[in-house]
């Protein structure tokens, strides 16, 4: 993902952020951003990955896709709160994780965001 925002920052470029929560809005986007040649990061949200597969299941998916796409792609986990189903899916492809802590006290959120910080080691 560094990469693709480098790239876009350097060449005045836009990268597109999409949301998606099923197989046909990742392939109908991935259509899309290359009509456009744009570079793509799939959102998939913490409670669809729980719902619909692991992070194996879905990295796998969109890799599969990524490496047929002609544009560049990442893949962000947003909302993640369980430290097991987070690092397993970082460690099958997703490229970055938003922790969501905001249930917790705020004193102890920078505590609690730190394991997932080694979540890659």
């Amino acid at each position: 993902m560094k990469k693709i925002l480098y790239d876009a920052n350097k060449k005045f470029n836009s990268v597109i952020l999409s949301s998606v929560i099923n197989l046909e809005l990742v392939l109908s986007t991935i259509m899309a951003v290359q009509e456009e040649n744009a570079s793509i990061i799939i959102n998939i949200g913490y409670g669809q990955m729980s719902k619909h597969g692991d992070g194996r299941i879905i990295s796998g998916i969109v890799r599969m896709l990524a490496a047929r796409a002609t544009v560049s792609m990442a893949m962000n986990i947003v909302h993640g709160k369980d430290y097991k189903k987070v690092t397993h899916a970082f460690r099958h492809g997703f490229f970055s994780i938003m922790i969501d802590v905001s249930e917790c006290p705020p004193r102890q959120r920078g505590s609690d965001t730190l394991p997932f910080s080694e979540c890659h080691d």
